[in-house]
C-alpha cells in the first residue's frame, strides 16, 4: 500500500500578479496603486499614461490583468481590446480587464502630459 504524501507549501513560490494600469490621470495611478499595495496579495505594478505606452508595456511583458482608462489622449482605451482594433490589439490577451471612464476629472491640470 502506498502513502500519499502532502508537498511542503511553504517551498512552493508562486509569481505576483503583472498588473498593467493604464491612466493619464496621476490621481487614478496613484488610488490604484495605493489599494494594491495595501492588499495582502503581493503585486508587480506597471503603468503607461497612452495607448502607444500601454502596447510597448504588452509586448515587453504580458499582463495578468489591465485595468484601462477609455478616455487617452491618443485615442480610446478599448483600442487595446481585440475586438477594439484588431490591426493592432494584442492576439493573446489576460482576462479580466475593467475600464471605466471619468468625465469629471477633464481638467488639464489632473491629466499627465
Amino acid at each position: 500500500m502506498t502513502t500519499a504524501t502532502t508537498p511542503d507549501l511553504g517551498s512552493i513560490q508562486t509569481a505576483s500578479p503583472y498588473i498593467l494600469i493604464v491612466d493619464d490621470a496621476a490621481g487614478h495611478i496613484e488610488l490604484m496603486r495605493d489599494a494594491f499595495a495595501s492588499s495582502p496579495l503581493k503585486t508587480e505594478i506597471c503603468t503607461a499614461t497612452r495607448i502607444d505606452e500601454a502596447r510597448a508595456r504588452i509586448s515587453e511583458r504580458m499582463p495578468d490583468l489591465v485595468i484601462c482608462d477609455l478616455f487617452l489622449p491618443d485615442g480610446d482605451g478599448v483600442h487595446l481590446l481585440p475586438a477594439g482594433e484588431r490591426e493592432t490589439a494584442p492576439t493573446h490577451w489576460p482576462n479580466p480587464t475593467p475600464g471605466w471612464s471619468d468625465s469629471t476629472s477633464w481638467r488639464s491640470d489632473e491629466r499627465i502630459e
